[in-house]
């Protein structure tokens, strides 16, 4: 007879399969005999034996028979299988086709995808992708294993038939009902294929045979067909199941009922069963965890009792107490991650947020919610084990480890869960590299020396430029915390590399060898990185070396010159051993690239750095020697000598005490004596009067100045309060002042000298008539003007004097070579100012060409200042850096600046002005005539209809002068004109912006014309500005605000009156500008209040653009005056000044 073991396989379910493989692996099989189609073997049972018989054809079983209960009626049973296994295990090697089954291999990738269809692969691929496969097994060619299906693990089974197809065994619809492959059969597959496919193929096989075994040596399994005895299955619990779980068990009790009556599992009467596909299941799963037959109590894993709540949907599965059954829900329990911050004890808390009463039970890959009312829930999502701590108790993450919890532990929490919304989140905390700390180590001899350079942040020191996390909390932020500087830390390993040492990092410097190279380490870098702040320990030989030799101290003295000037004069000295070297000595080894003198058989260091700083710091005043061999400097010098130099480590510096005392107020070190203010003595702020007092001081001492306040903190003011004290020069008090301003300032500096200092005399000169009041400029105390008047007007003032000429907007002169440069250098003044928000807009020659009109000669010539700065800061690196460090220096005794950071204590949460724009002589005509047209058109409308009636009509007409005083090209029916001017108020916002963005500001723009906005929008793009945009029609709301808030490079936002005056947080902004005037005064206050909200760390400026001698000028005088009656009356927020118009103020309006 020709049997195989793969033709075996095809004779019975699974599970029979598996039992009489196992009795023929045992050798319970005495012995077996084949006459044609029959195959008959005994099989040794204990004591006895009994005799097993099957009809084959083709290999294919025919009949069976078998004295065993499980065997009457013709049933296959195990012995049937257990004869047939060992008939083809004897008779293997007598055909050569079944040598193809002897290697127990596990299927292939191959096989499996010629077994299902892409579509079935796909879906199987997922359930194995997903964990959804679990206890599986394999002994070839049969495998098996639990899918999850419906929440319910269900019992699947392969078998490899030798003809490379498969027969699959499965309790769903697809498998049982249908016949055909499911997705849970070729899982199993795949899991085999992935479990037993490699080098653990023999392990499980051993496993199997042993599980084999096992059943093998069992009594009384389950025996179960479709035509048995009805019969049903409970599983009771414990009422602690919680506390037993925690323990790692929970014991369970089995019951089978045949008819009313309950059964022992070991006690049921032999029989075949029929149980539902459930419970069929959950024995299946029950036999699998007992490996065989199972008794009536079970203490199961907390894995497999998890199993056991999943077939509690299908089957009955309760309490023993009372008898109430389990519910099992499909519908999951969330358990969202909730991070809180913790201020008080600067840490974070890592929790989960659970459904209140009940208990969590966990395991491996699955876990359920059992409610106190006897309701399990399967959990939507189970965190792997390392955080599975998180289901018993809160972790608390402190705020140093925050960055590196954020990075990796919330990644991976947040990748499992959901988050809770009231938590914390990563994009609430902010991050800015840190200062790092430098100490370099070097140790050695004078021959050759090992270097290393290490970053310190707090108290942690990390190789520069080497791997490794820092994180350093921000003690005056929660939300914000310092990281690694890498820019910081390539610089000093730069630094590093100019010393010599070219290792890539700072533990892995390398070496410096040669006694010249170590000499000049140790006189040029080593001062010089201690001056920069960095830590050296010099260690070994070299450290005696070091501490043995005489390092050269430059002394510096300065004294005052009877003839004007001063001079300074150096030594060179050692401050331990008296020893002297002599200018030419030095000179000499600097010549030679040397930083030592070998001097009396000993060796002298010298810090070349200090010394290069001096002859610089000399150099750039411009220092001529004289003939004892002193240098002489000029006073205005003074203020820049007295700062450099007592900032320079690695000199001593003597100066008599009148000089240093004059040169140190010269530099604000001492503050300036007050003067009295007048009546502007209350007016002004504290900072505002130093502010005053400075300028005073600067007058007094011959010199000139930039005042370069941030937009906002009242340049205006402050110099309107100086030009009304009387002029420090007797006969320079009854000759006016002069102020240059761009055109669209000239108005506003006439306002604000009427408001401030009304008793000064003062003539604005513009317009094509100005030429007719020139001869009023002597009897005045202050004339306006602007850039593009001075120009035309340059031989006029060029002939005048004035006391003092001020310059706004300086920046209009920052190229030396334009019209506007050369005017203004021609004025004779007494004493200049320069006023500017961003004195360098495109580079330090903005600088020169300023100073250059201050005070001439004390930058140098334009082509000694590009050798000297503008050329070293253009190239970058530390040659910038420190051409950068002069060129401050030079310029702090003359520019004054403030921030409003710096005095936000005297400063209000919100700072409100006014900046007025006259209209370009397009817009101007064009509104006449409409202002014309409006009034006619109003008057007729109240005649026909009475004021009341006609109000809608007219505020219609009135919108109309509004939008021009915005943009002509606002007016629909208007056909613009080739070359016009079309907005004053656009070009004072560029203006404005370029100003904010300079210091550092980030801008609200508001308008109630959304085509104004776009129009807005248009030039924006036109120069390149990047911006966020809002109105009615904008459907990301919150994701423009949010993308406003959290990108510092856009430095404006524009929003629509209407659509964003209420319900958005832009702290982001500390600016905010509304380019025209609402009705509304309290939806202006509202919009303004985007910005500043709770959060907001910054004073708040609110500006309003508005068009000069228009109706905006007129409705804001409108808003003062009823903004009161307003508020006393009704609800501010619901008010409209519209709404209280009279006939007569609109008439008004449209004078």
């Amino acid at each position: 007879m020709e049997l195989t073991k793969q033709d075996v396989m095809t004779w019975a379910p699974a599970d029979v399969l598996a039992e009489g493989s196992a009795l023929q692996a045992k050798g319970a099989v005495t012995g077996t005999r084949a006459q044609g189609e029959i195959l008959a073997g005994a099989i040794k049972m204990g004591a006895s034996r009994l005799v097993a018989q099957v009809t084959v054809r083709g290999g294919k079983l025919v009949a069976a028979k078998c004295p065993c209960g499980r065997g009457r009626g013709g049933a296959v049973c195990p012995h049937a299988v257990a004869v047939g296994f060992q008939w083809a295990h004897d008779h293997a090697g007598e055909r050569p086709e079944a040598m193809a089954f002897a290697a127990e291999r596990a299927p292939t990738r191959a096989e499996i995808e010629r077994w299902a269809g892409p579509a079935l692969l796909r879906r199987a691929e997922e359930l194995v992708k997903r964990g959804q496969v679990t206890r599986l097994k394999f002994q070839h060619p049969t495998g098996s294993g639990y899918v999850m299906s419906g929440g319910a693990p269900i019992l699947a089974t392969f078998t490899m038939l030798k003809n490379g197809l498969v027969e699959g065994h499965c309790p769903c619809e697809t498998s049982s009902r249908r016949g055909m492959l499911c997705e849970h059969v070729i899982a199993v597959a795949l899991g085999a294929m992935h479990r037993y496919g490699g080098e653990e193929r023999l392990r499980a096989r051993a496993e199997e045979r042993a599980h084999a075994a096992r059943m093998a040596g069992a009594r009384g399994l389950i025996r179960r067909a479709p035509g048995g005895r009805p019969a049903l299955a409970r599983v009771f619990l414990p009422q602690d199941v919680p506390g037993q779980f925690a323990k790692g068990g929970v014991r369970v009790a089995v019951r089978l009922f045949v008819g009313a009556q309950a059964f022992k599992p070991q006690d049921l009467p032999e029989a075949a069963y029929a149980f539902s596909p459930g419970d069929e299941n959950l024995l299946g799963m029950l036999e699998d965890i007992a490996g065989g037959p199972f008794a009536d109590t079970m203490t199961l894993g907390q894995e497999d009792f998890l199993a056991l709540l999943r077939c509690g949907q299908r089957s009955w599965v309760g309490f023993a107490a009372t008898k109430r059954r389990l519910e099992v829900r499909d519908d999951p329990v969330e358990t969202p991650l909730l991070v809180e911050a913790l201020p008080a004890e600067d840490a974070l808390r890592v929790s989960l947020r659970l459904p209140p009463g009940g208990a969590l039970l966990v395991a491996g890959h699955a876990g359920f919610w059992l409610g106190a009312e006897g309701v399990a829930r399967p959990l939507a999502h189970v965190l792997p084990a390392p955080f599975q701590s998180l289901y018993a108790a809160p972790e608390r993450v402190p705020r140093g480890r925050l960055l590196a919890f954020f990075r990796r532990e919330y990644a991976q929490l947040a990748a499992c869960l959901p988050t809770a919304p009231e938590g914390v989140t990563p994009d609430l905390f902010t991050t800015d590299p840190g200062t790092p700390r430098f100490r370099l180590e070097l140790r050695g001899s004078e021959a050759s020396v090992s270097a290393k350079l290490f970053a310190g942040y707090g108290n942690l020191w990390v190789p520069a430029g080497g791997p490794g996390d820092v994180s350093q909390p921000d003690p005056d932020d929660f939300y914000h915390c310092f990281v690694r500087n890498p820019e910081a830390e390539r610089a000093a390993l730069d630094r590093a590399h100019a010393m010599g040492f070219m290792g890539p990092r700072g533990d892995d410097l390398g070496d410096l060898a040669g006694v010249h190279r170590v000499r000049n380490l140790l006189g040029a870098e080593v001062t010089a990185a201690r001056r920069e702040g960095w830590r050296v320990d010099v260690l070994g030989p070299l450290g005696d070396f070091w501490d043995a030799a005489e390092v050269i101290v430059p002394v510096v003295k300065v004294r005052d010159r009877a003839e004007g000037g001063f001079e300074v004069a150096t030594d060179y000295v050692s401050p331990r051993g008296g020893l002297t070297l002599s200018p030419a000595e030095v000179d000499r080894a600097l010549a030679r690239g040397e930083a030592y003198v070998e001097h009396g058989g000993g060796v002298a260091l010298l810090d070349i750095g200090a010394i290069t700083a001096l002859r610089e710091t000399l150099r750039d005043c411009r220092a001529r020697p004289d003939a004892s061999g002193a240098l002489r400097v000029a006073s205005v010098h003074a203020p820049f000598v007295q700062a450099a130099l007592d900032r320079l480590e690695g000199i001593d510096f003597e100066a008599a005490p009148d000089w240093r005392a004059r040169a140190e107020r010269q530099n604000r070190r001492r503050k300036p004596e007050p003067v009295d203010l007048g009546p502007l003595e209350s007016t002004l702020r504290p900072y505002q009067k130093e502010g005053v007092y400075w300028l005073r001081f600067l007058e007094e001492c011959g010199f000139c100045g930039i005042l370069a306040d941030e937009m906002g903190l009242g340049k205006t003011l402050q110099t309107l309060t100086w030009l009304s004290l009387p002029r420090c020069r007797e006969d320079a008090r009854r000759v006016p002042a002069l102020i240059v301003c761009p055109t669209s300032l000239v108005e506003n500096w006439r306002r604000e000298a009427a408001r401030f200092v009304p008793a000064m005399r003062t003539l604005v000169l513009s317009g094509p008539d100005r030429a007719r009041r020139f001869a009023q400029v002597p009897d005045a105390d202050l004339v306006i003007t602007s850039y593009a008047l001075i120009r035309r007007d340059a031989d006029f003032h060029a002939d005048c004097r004035y006391a003092a000429v001020v310059l706004d907007e300086a920046q209009a002169i920052k190229n030396h070579r334009t019209q506007n440069a050369q005017a203004v250098k021609r004025l004779r003044a007494d004493t200049r100012l320069v006023l500017s928000g961003t004195p360098i807009e495109n580079g330090v020659a903005d600088l020169w060409s300023i100073m250059d009109f201050l005070m001439p000669r004390y930058l140098g010539p334009y082509e000694d200042f590009q050798v000297a700065y503008e050329d070293p800061i253009a190239a970058g690196g530390a040659a910038a850096e420190a051409a950068q460090a002069r060129l401050r220096a030079r310029l702090h005794p003359f520019l004054l600046r403030r921030v409003k950071k710096d005095v936000a204590a005297d400063l209000p949460d919100k700072i409100r002005s006014v900046t007025y724009c006259a209209l370009s002589p397009d817009q101007r005509r064009e509104y006449d005539a409409i202002r014309a047209e409006v009034r006619e058109k109003m008057r007729g409308l109240v005649r026909e209809k009475g004021f009341e009636k006609s109000r809608f009509e007219v505020l219609a007409l009135l919108m109309r002068l509004r939008q021009i005083c915005c943009d002509l090209r606002l007016l629909k029916d208007r056909v613009p004109k080739p070359g016009e001017a079309p907005s004053a108020k656009l070009d004072a916002l560029m203006d404005l912006l370029d100003e904010a963005v300079a210091g550092g500001h980030r801008l609200l723009v508001f308008s109630q014309f959304t085509s104004m906005l776009k129009l807005i929008a248009a030039r924006l793009e036109q120069d390149g500005v990047p911006y966020c945009y809002l109105d009615g029609a904008t459907k990301d709301r919150l994701g423009q605000c949010a993308k406003f808030n959290q990108t510092p490079s856009i430095p404006l936002f524009l929003i629509s009156l209407k659509a964003g005056g209420t319900g958005l947080n832009l702290t982001g902004a500390d600016t905010v500008v509304h380019f025209d005037p609402w009705w509304n005064p309290a939806a202006e206050e509202q919009a303004t209040d985007r910005a500043h909200r709770i959060g907001q760390k910054k004073t708040v400026q609110a500006i309003k653009l508005i068009a000069q001698d228009t109706i905006e000028e007129k409705v804001l005088d409108l808003q003062r005056k009823k903004q009161a009656l307003i508020e006393a009356t009704v609800n501010a927020s619901d008010a409209s000044i519209a709404s209280t118009l009279t006939m007569q103020e609109i008439e008004d309006l449209l004078t």
